[in-house]
């Protein structure tokens, strides 16, 4: 008869090593308390921005030369952008690099209003710390 093995198997956030949650707050239905946690997910893939000619999405080099045309290019014609296909780029503005929210969201509720049973509680999403 083979032998049960003692040792615990271990799951993929324990290999990695112990993994801290970024976010941690609770749902309330009026007496039932509910905790939740917000993980990261990781992703290997890093992004490399290109600088672009706006007026046709040409790559700028060091010396700010556009490439199709050999001219060097003032600052103000200058845009970021990513190349998602070869030769396609997407232009990105300072605004899609503004920085999240800083601060928690405050708590608020939830009328419960579709089950006539629990019509008169609400849900409390809170944020703890």
């Amino acid at each position: 008869m083979p032998r049960k093995s003692k040792t615990k198997r271990k799951t993929a956030a324990s290999k990695s090593g112990s993994s801290r949650a970024i976010w941690k707050g609770s749902i309330d239905f009026g007496l039932v308390n509910i905790p939740v946690r917000l993980y990261t997910a990781e992703n290997s893939n890093s992004l490399s921005f290109d600088l672009l000619d706006k007026r046709d999405f040409s790559r700028i080099r060091y010396r700010r030369v556009n490439e199709k045309t050999g001219k060097e290019v003032a600052w103000d014609d200058i845009i970021k952008g990513y190349e998602y296909k070869r030769g396609e780029y997407v232009a990105l503005s300072d605004a899609d690099f503004a920085p999240p929210m800083s601060k928690p969201p405050k708590p608020y509720r939830l009328p419960i209003l579709s089950t006539p049973a629990l019509s008169d509680h609400c849900i409390t999403i809170s944020h703890t710390t």
